[in-house]
């Protein structure tokens, strides 16, 4: 919980307060519990530490061509395995955490310089375009375009 709640507080997205206050909330319900029932650790479940990495393995490489195989593959476990398990623990699918933090990305790009759309598509790991426009109006509500002419007010 304390990983989760410093993980928030890089502000991963406009919802990263919520989150981290959520997470304070269940860590001192934890430690209401602990106190007053004892400490009842069970099972430890490895495989959200294992999560949090290759999360955070996807944010550090979302500029690469990766994809679910070879994630689930770099983390020891099948991709049907790691995906529903990356989407109870993140709360993200694969394919849309992945395209979130590409979005993000290209966000900034958009608003703090002056390279082409396409050409922050493909450094955002985009390989057509199109598909990036698509992906950003789905997300951001506007074009890439209408988002660095409003300066991405929506």
């Amino acid at each position: 919980l304390m990983n989760r709640i410093i993980y928030e507080a890089e502000g991963i997205d406009e919802l990263s307060g919520h989150m981290q206050k959520t997470y304070f909330q269940e860590l001192m319900l934890f430690i209401i519990r602990c106190f007053k029932n004892g400490p009842q650790m069970g099972e430890i479940d490895v495989a959200n530490d294992i999560i949090q990495k290759a999360a955070k393995y996807i944010y550090e490489n979302s500029d690469k061509n990766i994809g679910l195989n070879e994630v689930a593959e770099k983390f020891g476990m099948s991709s049907s395995y790691f995906s529903k398990k990356f989407k109870a623990v993140t709360g993200f699918g694969f394919k849309e955490y992945l395209i979130g933090v590409r979005i993000k990305e290209a966000s900034n790009l958009l608003l703090t310089t002056d390279k082409s759309i396409t050409e922050i598509a493909i450094s955002c790991g985009f390989n057509d375009s199109n598909y990036f426009g698509d992906a950003f109006r789905r997300i951001k509500g506007m074009s890439p375009n209408k988002y660095r002419k409003n300066k991405g007010a929506i």
